[in-house]
C-alpha cells in the first residue's frame, strides 16, 4: 500500500530498487537509489589506547578475523565457520574468529552446532552486541572483516570496514559487488571451497592486503553523506516542481 502510494520511492543501492520492481511491480519511473554512507565516528583517528580498553571491554584476542551484524540465518556465518576451520593449521596459528551482535530474536542455532561440531569453543568468540561508539575500534582491531552475507540491500559494515583500511572478504552478492566493485575480495557463497581459499589467501598474503585496503579506502571515499542528502534534496525538488 505504501509503495502504491508514494509519489516517490528511493531505494539504498540500485539492487533495492530492483528487487521492488521484481516483486511489487512498481513502476520504475517512481523509484531511484542513494547510497548510504558510514556516520562521523568511522572517519576519526582512534588511538592506541582506545583500541586497547575495546579489546579488554569484549575479552577480544590479539589477532582475529572479525564478522560484525546480526546473528540470523542470511548472514550464512556457520558457512564462515566451516572456512575458517579449512584453514592451514600453520597459517590459522593464534588466529581466532571473532562473531560480533546479539542473539536476536531470529538467531541463528546452526553458529552454536558448529561450534560445538568442530570442537572450536575458545577459537570461535560470540562478544554479544557492540556499542555504537566501540564498532569502528572493533573493526580497526581486526586483522580481516569477513561479510559472508546470502542477502542484504546494502551491506553497511563492509564500507565501514572499507573506510577504516580492513582488508575485506565478502561474499559476491549484488549489493555487495555493487558497493565495493573491485575494491575488496569476494568469493562465491555457494562454493565452499572457494571461500575457504580466499579466506586463507586474505589473512596471509601481506601484498594483497596492502593492495586491498589502498583499493578500499579510494573506494570509500565516494560515499559521504553530504552527497546523500544533496541526492535527496534534488528528488524533492523535482516533486515540489511536478506540483506547481
Amino acid at each position: 500500500m505504501s509503495l502504491r502510494r508514494a509519489d516517490k520511492i528511493i531505494g539504498v543501492s540500485r539492487f533495492t530498487i530492483q528487487e521492488i520492481i521484481k516483486y511489487y511491480k512498481v513502476n520504475p519511473d517512481k523509484l531511484d537509489w542513494i547510497h548510504n554512507a558510514v556516520g562521523e565516528n568511522f572517519q576519526k583517528e582512534i588511538s592506541h589506547s582506545q583500541m586497547e580498553l575495546v579489546r579488554k571491554k569484549y575479552g577480544l584476542p590479539q589477532k582475529f578475523i572479525l564478522y560484525i551484524g546480526t546473528l540470523q540465518p542470511r548472514k550464512n556465518l556457520p558457512s564462515l565457520i566451516e572456512a575458517y576451520i579449512k584453514i592451514p593449521t600453520e597459517k590459522r596459528e593464534g588466529l581466532k574468529l571473532v562473531l560480533a551482535g546479539g542473539k536476536g530474536y531470529n538467531f541463528d542455532p546452526e553458529i552454536e552446532k558448529s561450534i560445538e561440531s568442530y570442537s572450536l569453543r575458545g577459537h570461535v568468540i560470540l562478544p554479544g552486541f557492540v556499542d555504537e561508539e566501540d564498532k569502528p575500534t572493533l573493526f580497526k582491531l581486526s586483522h580481516v572483516f569477513c561479510f559472508p552475507s546470502l542477502y542484504e540491500g546494502f551491506g553497511i559494515p563492509v564500507l565501514e570496514a572499507m573506510t577504516l583500511g580492513v582488508p575485506v572478504l565478502a561474499s559476491s552478492i549484488d549489493p555487495h559487488m555493487e558497493v565495493a566493485e573491485n575494491s575488496i575480495l569476494f568469493f562465491d557463497a555457494a562454493n565452499p571451497a572457494d571461500f575457504s581459499e580466499k579466506l586463507t589467501r586474505i589473512i596471509s598474503d601481506d601484498s594483497l592486503r596492502i593492495k586491498l585496503i589502498e583499493q578500499e579506502k579510494e573506494r570509500a571515499s565516494k560515499f559521504s553523506w553530504q552527497n546523500t542528502a544533496k541526492k535527496i534534496l534534488e528528488i524533492y525538488d523535482k516533486l515540489d516542481n511536478k506540483t506547481k
